[in-house]
């Protein structure tokens, strides 16, 4: 009888399950869902036409390559055009019948690997700016960042029928940098693979190892998905889901806001932090229950919690699965504390690859990398300047230098990628020279030629800057920011036509119309808005349709005398309403000290107070974090508040704990005498190409002290040998291997596997031998 009653049960279980599944729909439902769940940016920029295509051809390739995918993995994992935050193209509708015939015939597993075979003879691992890349671009210049890899493997994949989605950590816990994969769906179980870095096998990448020391593992899914997964966020566009534990060992954190009573807080914010290039990044925020609570799974390893009511703010180590968070401070207070954050321990994840196909991968791959490499022998930007040039003689040989002007304004990534026309756009619309009126660029967004649009439209309906901004308070609609959860940037050329903008895209509007309309502005690094008036930068408020003189402090680096901190040591916040964001500062370059390109205004070791100790900052409360990365990939960090008052000198205290506190260590030793006779000198034993030892070699290429050893190298096995034996604890699965010794054979600093903070590394212990 229990039996029976079981099985009933279950029958009843079953049918309800199946009944709350997703049903195919129409080819016109489709259609109607992507508009359903698209970001407003997308429904603005490609017309109904464009997801029409997209849809015809996403059902041609599911009646023809006949995968058997169910429809909630199709609806959410292939249907979709948009991976993350990249512009989008027509790479689906160009490139799907291509990729079903180098499949047809294959099992669901060998076309993933076949497929990323494919994504490897179009494109490479090459650093490069924060916009991504659409598709097309990437093919065309051969070369991306991880983003914009697994973007473009995604869309291959899917263009082909297969379900694929992008895994990120959004940073690196016992490192600086980030990472973003593929996952792939096969016969019912999601695998994962390093895009464009094709393994024989599935559940295989050069990051197997660094990846069991993440934190937080996520992707967005298109629509209200309901999978096994856990859900971070739910919103009208996308859910994006917890996949840690698929793959590391994971714990279930409670955050319990209270205030300095101790009652629960509900419907607060509470942002997850992890640390990494010198300041705790935001990776995720979950506002707390009515019990004042906030739920994550997280890897085995500390955060930091931040939280405001918008008057006090308190923040805590979360090192354990259940923490209180008290908000306890108050803007203007002059505090300091020292956080000791310590990663997940690595633990790499197995594969069932064996020798002989890692080998035989090897010689494929080698080939692909000929196969692209012949494809772009030749720069294709030099044509493209060549042509921007003679088009700009023909039109009018005046404005010569204006084409000049303008084609070093752009960076590398948008000299591939930008249209003739924006670039006529930006010579022709604004009569001048002036550099920061020239720029087509703003922040990220897709370029469109607009200038001379919006100039046409606007130049006899207002006179000012401030007049600009309340037309725009008059004339464009803001949209509900839950339509665009990911700030997804509408070019100016489509809110102009529109009408309409959310805050961001408002901010470039203004940038683009102010320089259409000959006025100087930019973005500043905050992402503030400046404009040119009267001689003097003026920080502009759209919801006020104002712009004001902001009053500046000078501020002069407080640090130990002789040392000047760098970029990864320190960075700096300012706090409003209890949330700390990233801060603005001048450098005294360029007019006003404001500099014409955003990138410039980025962070990275070439900018910043590292080459300008003295510079300028608005009025306010601000935070600075420092921090030192150990070997062990652990940070000593310290949070300093301090103010900056107007027309007076400010002190930034920048002190790096580990100037006194932590001492040259010897983590090992070697036989000096058989590698080097330097005093002192640098050890890297690689292995085959291929992350992460591109990661290695770029950071050590130069040094004169650096000694590479490779396999095939007469000195590899020795070496390697050597300092696997040298009790720093080096792992043979965790090439390659690093260490900094001297002539008497003492290591002072060891590392293995993905490190992209190595140089940094290095460069901290160096001085310090003797």
């Amino acid at each position: 009888m229990r039996k029976i009653v079981y099985f009933l049960a279950l029958g009843i279980l079953m049918a309800a399950c199946s009944n709350t599944a997703e049903k195919p729909l129409t080819r016109e439902g489709y259609v109607d869902y992507l508009y359903k769940y698209m970001p407003l940016p997308d429904s603005l920029v490609n017309d109904r036409a464009y997801w029409e295509e997209v849809v015809d051809k996403t059902l041609e390739v599911r009646d023809k390559m006949n995968w058997g995918i169910p429809e909630r993995e199709f609806r959410h994992f292939v249907l979709p055009v948009r991976v993350n935050n990249e512009d989008l193209d027509c790479f689906r509708v160009l490139y799907a019948d291509e990729l079903c015939e180098r499949v047809k015939g294959m099992s669901l597993h060998d076309a993933v690997l076949e497929i990323n075979h494919w994504c490897h003879e179009w494109a490479t691992y090459v650093g490069t700016d924060a916009r991504t890349r659409a598709p097309l671009s990437l093919m065309a210049s051969g070369k991306g960042r991880c983003g914009e890899e697994s973007t473009f493997t995604v869309s291959a994949l899917r263009a082909a029928g297969i379900p694929a989605r992008q895994v990120y950590t959004p940073l690196w816990a016992h490192t600086d940098s980030n990472h973003a994969w593929v996952e792939a769906w096969v016969d019912g179980q999601w695998y994962y693979l390093g895009a464009c870095e094709p393994d024989p096998e599935l559940n295989m990448g050069w990051f197997s190892a660094p990846v069991s020391r993440a934190l937080l593992l996520h992707t967005k899914v298109s629509g209200d998905y309901k999978g096994p997964e856990d859900v971070i966020v739910k919103n009208p566009v996308y859910t994006e889901i917890n996949v840690i534990r698929n793959y590391v060992p994971a714990r279930k954190t409670t955050v319990t806001v209270v205030n300095e009573n101790g009652n629960p807080m509900p419907g607060v914010e509470v942002e997850y932090k992890i640390f990494n290039y010198g300041s705790f990044g935001t990776v995720v925020r979950i506002t707390t229950d009515a019990m004042g609570r906030a739920c994550l799974d997280s890897g085995l390893g500390d955060m930091l919690v931040w939280a405001s009511d918008g008057a006090k703010f308190g923040f805590a180590k979360l090192d354990r699965e259940e923490v209180t968070l008290v908000l306890d401070h108050f803007e203007g207070e002059i505090f300091s504390a020292d956080l000791d954050m310590v990663p997940p321990p690595e633990n790499p994840l197995p594969t069932a690859a064996t020798q002989e196909q890692i080998a035989a991968n090897a010689i494929r791959t080698a080939y692909e990398d000929s196969l692209r490499a012949a494809r772009h022998a030749e720069d294709p930007t030099v044509a493209k300047e060549a042509a921007f040039y003679a088009a700009v003689q023909e039109k009018d040989p005046g404005r010569m230098e204006a084409a000049k002007i303008v084609w070093r304004q752009m960076g590398s990534k948008d000299k591939g990628d930008v249209a003739p026309e924006v670039l006529m756009d930006a010579v022709f619309a604004v009569p001048t020279l002036d550099p920061l009126v020239l720029d087509p660029r703003v922040g990220n967004e897709m370029l469109y030629p607009c200038k001379a649009e919006i100039r046409a439209g606007l130049q006899n309906a207002v006179a000012s800057p401030d007049e600009l901004a309340k037309w725009m308070k008059e004339n464009i609609q803001p949209i509900d920011e839950s339509r665009n959860p990911q700030s997804l940037k509408i070019p100016p050329l489509f809110v102009w036509r529109s009408r309409m903008s959310d805050r961001e895209s408002a901010k470039l509007f203004y940038v683009a119309a102010c320089r259409a309309l000959g006025w100087p502005a930019v973005l500043d690094r905050s992402g503030s808005i400046m404009v040119m008036q009267e001689g003097e930068w003026r920080t502009v408020n759209l919801e006020e349709a104002v712009s004001v003189a902001a009053p500046l402090g000078e501020v002069i680096l407080a640090a130990e005398p002789g040392y000047r901190p760098r970029f990864g040591d320190f960075n700096i916040e300012k706090i409003e309403n209890g949330r700390a964001r990233r801060a603005a500062f001048r450098t005294g370059r360029g007019r006003g000290g404001v500099h014409a390109r955003r990138s410039e205004w980025d962070d990275g070791p070439q900018e910043g107070p590292d080459k300008a100790p003295t510079f300028q900052m608005e009025e306010g409360y601000y935070m600075v974090t420092t921090g030192k990365r150990l070997p062990d990939g652990s940070v000593l960090a310290r949070l300093q508040t301090f103010t900056v008052l107007p027309d007076q000198v400010n002190e930034l205290p920048v002190k790096i704990r580990t100037a006194e506190e932590v001492q040259l260590e010897v983590v090992g030793q070697i036989d000096a005498a058989k590698v080097s006779d330097k005093p002192k000198f640098i050890l890297a034993v690689v292995k085959e190409n291929g992350e992460p030892t591109t990661h290695a070699l770029r950071q050590l290429e130069g040094d004169p002290n650096a000694i590479i050893v490779r396999p095939g190298d007469a000195k590899y096995k020795e070496f390697k040998e050597m300092i696997e034996a040298a009790g720093c604890g080096a792992d043979p699965k965790s090439l390659p291997y690093v260490i900094v010794a001297d002539a008497a054979g003492k290591v002072y600093y060891f590392s293995q596997g993905y490190n992209t903070s190595l140089r940094l590394g290095i460069d901290r212990i160096w001085s310090k031998i003797k």
